[in-house]
């Protein structure tokens, strides 16, 4: 097919220069110049490799119009730049599907594994408040969230003091969400109580009363704000204890908030009623003891923490219970 299609286009180039009649032989010509490259057309597509053979009309016609276009040297010049480049890629070596990578050097000493947990309350305070290294501090404020709300406040609260920028940011981030978490369940809460009646009402009294707490607890409402909060949440206590006056619970939790308060005598006997709605010494003689304490009646505060010194005091306020038993 090659030396058919090169026949003609050479006969075709003889005839153009030896005519005489201009008209026939230009005729002539055109017809095997035609013919030879239909002819190199049907070569190249069945000579090219079968991923890149398609047989598709468009490019035919495309290398059929390249062909024609240019006159005696256009099949030639078709063929030999498809061809070869085509023919050269076949001698190149396959490409391996394994790839040689080089091993990595060793670290120049083993990563030091600390036995205390980053997450621990003590670990993280030392690291904000002695490490020079922003990264160890970011790590440490992201580490609080594995922490009890109430610790992972505090050390929020120490990030907000730090050097750096980010860690600041990043603190008050996590302490901003916090709060807008809290404040967007009490404004919600809020409307459903008002549309609400009998037990719902009560229940969503309640649990407005321990959300303005845990506000005040984690530290979240500081200023002037933290006053009307904790009368909300004294106000919302009441008004669920009108309804579930036996919620021995709800009623350790008024007094907690009457003891922020400053109002004593009303807590002792909000904790002394909670004991005997059935609530466990060892989680109300505590508050009590805080309350003979302020009250400087330290005599009785041995008699509420020495028969719970074992059993509700956490490891930091051993050395305090032990003193005043």
């Amino acid at each position: 097919m090659l030396a058919f299609a090169l026949l003609l286009e050479l006969l075709g180039g003889v005839l153009l220069v030896a005519g005489r009649s201009l008209y026939a032989w230009e005729l002539l010509f055109v017809l095997l110049q035609c013919l030879s490259s239909a002819a190199m057309t049907v070569f190249v597509a069945d000579a090219l490799p079968d991923n890149e053979h398609r047989r598709r009309r468009p490019e035919l016609l495309f290398l059929f119009t390249l062909a024609v276009l240019v006159p005696v040297i256009g099949p030639a010049a078709m063929a030999a730049g498809i061809l070869i480049p085509v023919k050269n890629k076949k001698k190149q070596d396959p490409i391996s599907l394994l790839i040689d990578l080089k091993a990595p050097p060793l670290p120049f000493r083993a990563p030091e594994v600390s036995q205390e947990p980053m997450s621990s309350e003590g670990r993280l305070l030392s690291v904000l408040r002695h490490s020079l290294n922003p990264d160890q501090h970011l790590r440490a404020v992201v580490a609080t969230r594995l922490l009890a709300d109430q610790d992972g406040v505090l050390i929020l609260a120490d990030a907000l003091k730090s050097q750096f920028d980010d860690v600041r940011l990043l603190a008050y981030g996590l302490v901003d969400s916090k709060q807008r978490r809290l404040l967007g369940r009490i404004q919600k809460i809020t409307k459903s109580a008002q549309a609400a009646e009998g037990r719902t009402r009560i229940g969503h009294h309640k649990q407005l009363a321990y959300d303005n707490w845990e506000l005040v607890y984690l530290g979240l409402i500081q200023g002037e704000m933290l006053l009307p909060v904790l009368a909300s949440a004294a106000q919302f206590a009441r008004l669920a204890l009108e309804g579930h006056p036996r919620d021995a619970s709800l009623t350790l939790l008024f007094g907690r908030i009457l003891l922020r308060q400053g109002e004593l005598a009303d807590a002792e006997r909000a904790f002394r009623h909670a004991l005997d709605l059935g609530l466990p010494g060892s989680a109300v003689n505590p508050y009590l003891a805080e309350v003979a304490f302020r009250q400087r009646r330290f005599a009785d505060i041995a008699g509420h923490l020495q028969d719970e010194s074992n059993e509700w005091a956490p490891e930091k306020l051993t050395a305090m219970v032990t003193f005043w038993t």
